[in-house]
This record gives C-alpha cells, sequence and structure tokens, in this order.
C-alpha cells in the first residue's frame, strides 16, 4: 500500500506523481526532497483513497504529533490497490493481525464518505527508516 503510486494535483505544483509513503511523510513533515507537496494537498489525496493521519483517536491532520494512521475499513480505491493480493477484500482483517492495530469504533470522514476506521500506529509502516534484525536504523542514503 504505502508503495502504491498516486497522481495528484496540486494548485501550486501541478500534477505529480507519489507514492503513499511518501504523501505521509509530505504531512508528517519528513519528505526530504525538493518536489514536496503543500501538507493540504497531501492530505486531500489520501483522504480520497481512504487515508488519514491520527494521534490517538483524533485526527491531526499536519505535523501535530500524528501516531496512527486511520484506513477506512471499506475503500474501494484501497481495495482496487490491493485487488492483485491475496487480501484485497480482506485487507482489515489482514492487517488487524499486526501488532497495535486495532479495529475502532471512531467514525472517520473521508474524501466524501465516513467509516469506522483501523487504526495502524505509524512506527509500524518505518518511514524514512530501514529495519533490520529487530532494530531501527537510519535509511541508508539520508
Amino acid at each position: 500500500l504505502l508503495s502504491h503510486d498516486l497522481r495528484v494535483e496540486s494548485l501550486s505544483m501541478g500534477a505529480r506523481t507519489y507514492t503513499v509513503g511518501e504523501l505521509i511523510e509530505m504531512i508528517l513533515g519528513r519528505y526530504m526532497f525538493e518536489d514536496g507537496l503543500p501538507s493540504q494537498d497531501a492530505v486531500r489525496a489520501l483522504a480520497k483513497i481512504g487515508l488519514r493521519l491520527g494521534r490517538g483517536d483524533d485526527l491531526v491532520d499536519d505535523k501535530g504529533g500524528a501516531d496512527v494512521v486511520f484506513i477506512h475499513k471499506k475503500s474501494p480505491h484501497i481495495e482496487k490497490i490491493l485487488e492483485k493480493t491475496p487480501y484485497a477484500k480482506s485487507y482489515v482483517d489482514v492487517m488487524s493481525q499486526a501488532k497495535g492495530v486495532r479495529k475502532s469504533d471512531k467514525v472517520v470522514r473521508f474524501d466524501g464518505t465516513s467509516s469506522r476506521v483501523l487504526a495502524v500506529p505509524l512506527k509500524n509502516l518505518s518511514l524514512g527508516e530501514d529495519v533490520t534484525n529487530g532494530r531501527t536504523e537510519p535509511a541508508r542514503d539520508e
């Protein structure tokens, strides 16, 4: 899911393609390249497919200390992204088996829809880091 390419249109930067992981890094202020979008454009792009950032059970769509990704439980966009995998229709069940992931009763507004969510800790995503032998180390090219 993090490596999926999304085409994003921005008033300030035109149309560009980024991975889902890069868009999350932009919102968190961790994207290290010059072609980054304003965070509100990244927030909008992720909301369209069924992803929002939060802290605990609250939405935080900026660098304000996000520690979870809220994932829409029935997003047709996520199902399409995962369609060539064996868990496209059951991604919520598969993801909920990971450490720290929880099914939430919180209803979150996405782009045009609302849904209950799966809360995935950001630390599970290893953005901007290499995870080897159970240790977290800076990425080699940073």
